[in-house]
This record gives structure tokens, sequence and C-alpha cells, in this order.
């Protein structure tokens, strides 16, 4: 029988360092994948799970995430200081079901993207936790599977003994109300919570997708996210946009930008850009660009 998950939580506080300077201009949940953000490709992710209500977190460029927030009819949870995934996690927990929360929460952290179902996470049956792996040999990826699908490794650390298997975890996972008390009020869901919880005696299933996913948290990965949604189309262009002239070779390009003549390889066209100098390998906002290499 499914355990009853009425709240869900995207991951989004973070100052997105590893995407800089796109994210000294737009917080990295807001950049866009094709004609959708981070957020809403997430959010939809989400949706397919009958939640109650789903929250982000925020904090840099709060503001603007809660636009956005607003407009996918999610709910915000603001830090004012970085609490960390375990402490975020814990804050947005209650501002969805109050003091002592009751339900489970599904968390998806706010830098992946995957045609995984989510729904096979909130069969809590057993368990305490319920974690979405790439499945890979033994020793292998960040984390270790025993025979009955439980995680007995985090990291390099073996927590239990019987590892038969490793993997990948993609950041998403089910929390049953059961963890609530043991979440910090700042910190890390692995080192803080899953690590010492697993050593004495917690339950974290494993579920295995070989569905795609993509780590969008570098300019690399978040350039080959979008070009993935080309699906061989030499581009794509949004409304609006100017590309008279332009020879488009694997670019996507954003809403309300405009290209000048000349050729384009394997770009990414912010929407509202405007484009001076043809090159490859770029990503466009505003009037610069950052070279991707």
């Amino acid at each position: 029988m499914l355990a009853i998950v009425t709240s869900g939580l995207i991951l989004a506080a973070g100052l997105g360092t590893r995407l800089r300077p796109l994210t000294e201009h737009i917080a990295k949940p807001l950049l866009p994948i094709g004609n959708r953000s981070v957020l809403a490709h997430i959010a939809s992710s989400m949706s397919g799970c009958a939640l109650d209500a789903i929250a982000v977190n925020a904090y840099f460029r709060s503001n603007d995430v809660a636009r956005e927030a607003d407009a996918l009819g999610l709910v915000v949870s603001f830090e004012d200081k970085l609490l960390g995934t375990a402490g975020g996690v814990r804050k947005a927990w209650t501002v969805l079901a109050g003091e002592k929360p009751v339900s489970n929460i599904l968390v998806a952290t706010g830098d992946v993207l995957t045609g995984a179902s989510f729904a096979p996470l909130l069969d809590l049956e057993g368990v305490d936790a319920s974690l979405l792996i790439e499945p890979l040999h033994c020793g292998e990826g960040n984390v270790g599977i025993d025979r009955d699908g439980l995680v007995v490794r985090f990291r390099n650390e073996v927590l239990r003994k019987g590892e038969v298997a490793g993997g990948f975890s993609l950041g998403v996972q089910c929390l049953s109300s059961s963890m609530w008390a043991h979440l910090p009020k700042a910190g890390c869901l692995v080192a803080d919570l899953y690590m010492p919880r697993i050593r004495m005696g917690t339950r974290v299933r494993a579920h295995s997708t070989l569905e795609s996913w993509r780590d969008i948290g570098t300019l690399e990965n978040y350039m080959a996210a979008n070009l993935d949604l080309l699906e061989g189309r030499p581009a794509w262009v949004g409304a609006n946009s100017t590309t008279a002239g332009a020879t488009l070779d694997r670019v996507i390009v954003g809403e309300s930008a405009s290209l000048v003549a000349g050729v384009y390889r394997r770009c990414v066209v912010l929407p509202g850009a405007t484009v001076t100098q043809p090159g490859e390998d770029r990503i466009y906002w505003g009037d610069t660009f950052v070279q991707v290499h």
C-alpha cells in the first residue's frame, strides 16, 4: 500500500557558483531549458505524484524565485541564511505541514533534470525514506545497495555491510514523517541525516531508473540539457525572435532574442538576448556571452 505523500519540495536556494557568470544575473532555478525554467521542469516532474502542495526554498535572488514560484502555483520557503539541504527540508516541511509534520515529503534537488517517474518513491512501506538512483556495479557511484535494495554506503563510507550493487543518487528522495525528528536545523541531507541514521538502523530504499538524467549545475551541462531538446533538429527558435540571415546548427534561441547574420554552432541564446557576434559553443544573454569549453 502506498504511503500518503502530501507535500513536495524543490531545493533551489543555492548560489549556483558553478554556473557563473550566468548566475550573477539570474538565479539557477530560473535559467531556461528550452521555453521553461529549470524550476518549471522539476515542478512538472512532481506534478504526477498527486501532492497537496509543492514548495521551493529560496535564498539567492529570492524575490525573483518567488515570482516564478507564484506563476507555477508553488509555495515559497524563504531562507534568511543558507540552511543546507537538510535544514532547507526541515524549514520548508514546517511551512507546508506545520511545526510537527505528520505527512511525508518528496524532495528533489533543483539542478537535476530527468525523465524518470518519481511515483515509485512514494511507497515507503517498511522503510523510512526512498532514493532515486542510476544503477551501477558494486563499489561504483556515490551509493551502495544491499540484496534487499537498501542503501548501505554513501559516498565512500560503508555504513553497513552487504553491498551487492552501486548507484548514483539523482537527488530525488521521499522522507517519511519518522525522519522529521532527526533533521538538523542546518546541515546536509547526506552527511547529517542519512549517514548517521543508516548506521543506527534507518532503512533507506533505493529505486533504480534507466531513464536519462542531466545535472545542469555547470555551464557545459546546462548547455547540453538545452541541446538535448533538439532531438536531431538543427534549431529551436522561440516566439518573436529575429534570426534572418543566421545559420543555426544545434542552437536553442529563447523568446524575443535577436541574432545578427552569421553561423552559430552549439549555442544557447537566452530570452531577450541581442547577439552581435556569431560563434560556436557559446551561451548568450543580454548583449554578451560566455564561451563554453
